[in-house]
């Protein structure tokens, strides 16, 4: 039963996130920023998109892009709920809902910062086959994210290939304030 709350709950995250970013568009080019009151608190999100062989897109060009089916497209999401940081990396393709996509998650992530530094963070089973959730090392990673300008790392799906994927960071540094007064300093 804890798996399905998380399940919906991580659905309904999404979507809050990608209907107020198409609804109200913010000021950042790269990051889709939103925030609203909730019963519980402030809830915050910030949200970037990369789409295989086209790499970074905001979220105005992913959802009025046309991208052909079968193509592998990725979201990373940080999450401010009841004060309490989250990083998301969700992993599908277009035209999937057929399609089980399995993340194998080992229990750490390596990501690449800048294409140089690199790092590994714990990872924390959620439920949701297609996502890898950072909460533990969500501040730190959040902070390793402020001045940098691209994330990178490799996602493997349990049958498949390691697909890389490349995320424009910059400008996270505009959502600090944003995240301080949700309950979730970086």
């Amino acid at each position: 039963m804890v798996g399905k709350s998380r399940s919906r709950r991580f659905v309904v995250l999404i979507t809050f996130s990608l209907v107020i970013g198409l609804l109200f568009p913010n000021a950042s080019n790269s990051w889709d920023l939103n925030s609203e009151n909730s019963r519980t608190g402030i809830l915050t999100t910030a949200s970037q998109f990369w789409v295989a062989g086209y790499g970074p897109v905001t979220a105005k060009q992913f959802f009025q892009g046309t991208f052909e089916d079968d193509i592998y497209w990725a979201l990373l999401n940080l999450v401010c709920e009841k004060k309490k940081l989250s990083i998301y990396i969700y992993l599908t393709k277009t035209g999937s809902g057929h399609e089980d996509i399995r993340l194998d998650d080992p229990g750490y992530i390596s990501l690449l910062f800048n294409g140089g530094t690199s790092k590994r963070y714990r990872t924390y089973g959620s439920g949701q086959k297609d996502v890898i959730v950072i909460q533990r090392d969500a501040i730190s990673l959040a902070k390793a994210m402020v001045g940098k300008s691209s994330l990178s790392t490799a996602l493997k799906p349990r049958y498949g290939k390691r697909i890389q994927i490349k995320f424009d960071v910059s400008g996270l540094s505009k959502a600090k304030t944003r995240f301080k007064y949700a309950g979730c300093a970086f």
